[in-house]
């Protein structure tokens, strides 16, 4: 594209840095952030999203977190990708403390910022954690859990060994999803 004279843009780099993300092409998304470097391409909240997110999803956590402790400002999203791809490389305990940080810092979690976190304890296996910060989506935060948290936790229990714990009832009807029961055994 530069060979031909074309100048990038926010926007073609955010769509090909996604696409680069989704199929795993770590050489294509590492020219791009190279190419964006060499014409000093200014790093945008949306940019470094899709970069901390194409590293970490291309298996290049070290690189992930270093775009992430190079941004200039982060917002809610940054973290929450960040913490989900601590999440997906089977490092719960750095999610964790990653997520203290966030809300050391003064940030508001999202749904979004639960589902990375409890997916982290689930792949660690973080089982108090997990119930703890399940717990926390309510009664400290007033998001309303949904199918993923509860998703999230079937996860955790299952992957512990608790598949009794982790029963779910539902009801489905005309296209909406509420939850009857969940046993989480949060006392136990």
């Amino acid at each position: 594209m530069r060979g031909k004279g074309f100048k990038f843009n926010e926007a073609i780099l955010v769509t090909t840095l996604s696409a680069c993300s989704q199929m795993g092409l770590l050489e294509q998304g590492q020219f791009v952030h190279s190419s964006m470097n060499s014409v000093k391409f200014p790093m945008s909240v949306s940019i470094g999203i899709c970069l901390i997110d194409m590293y970490a999803k291309c298996g290049c956590i070290e690189i992930s977190k270093k775009v992430f402790s190079e941004m200039p400002c982060r917002d809610v999203w940054e973290w929450n990708v960040m913490i989900s791809g601590w999440a997906m490389h089977d490092f719960g305990k750095e999610a964790i403390s990653l997520f203290k940080r966030f809300i050391r810092e003064g940030l508001s979690p999202t749904n979004v910022t639960f589902v990375g976190i409890l997916n982290a304890c689930s792949r660690a296996g973080l089982v108090n954690d997990g119930r703890y910060y399940f717990k926390l989506i309510r009664e400290i935060y007033g998001i309303e859990p949904e199918m993923e948290h509860y998703g999230c936790m079937v996860d955790l229990l299952v992957r512990a060994g608790f598949l009794q714990n982790a029963f779910i009832s539902c009801d489905i009807t005309q296209g909406s999803y509420k939850m009857n029961h969940m046993n989480l055994m949060v006392d136990m």
